[in-house]
């Protein structure tokens, strides 16, 4: 089996995070300071929070293409690229970038994945199955 990822959708955004990242995050604490996250350091150090929402949000809203990994429909090619099943997805609840809407969008600007993320992750193949 490929990478595994746990899942959590928020207002209609589902994201996959890498588990170990979720292991250094919410179990491990290693980015915690004063009982919060250091987003902007997890981030700097790797951290990668692929999101996901419906196609009809981004025709409504075209901009946030350049937020989303994909629609929900893309994630079921990625996890095939990897040779992964549903076996591969924890249920986990944490932080969904991209979630709250357009206004909250902007200060997460730092969550939006590259090209060069999806590769890492999800393999060579990965370019053709998202957006």
């Amino acid at each position: 089996m490929g990478a595994r990822f746990c899942y959590c959708t928020n207002n209609g955004v589902t994201a996959l995070m890498p588990v170990g990242w979720y292991s250094r995050i919410y179990e491990e604490h290693q980015f915690w300071t004063d009982d919060m996250v250091d987003w902007d350091t997890a981030v700097k150090e790797g951290l990668r929070i692929f999101t996901f929402c419906d196609a009809r949000r981004l025709m409504r809203n075209p901009r946030e293409m350049r937020y989303f990994t994909g629609t929900r429909e893309d994630i079921t090619p990625l996890l095939e690229g990897l040779g992964s099943d549903s076996s591969g997805l924890f249920p986990k609840s944490f932080h969904v970038p991209f979630s709250n809407g357009f206004g909250v969008m902007r200060n997460e600007h730092k969550f939006a994945v590259s090209h060069g993320d999806l590769i890492e992750w999800f393999g060579p193949n990965a370019g053709s199955s998202v957006l």
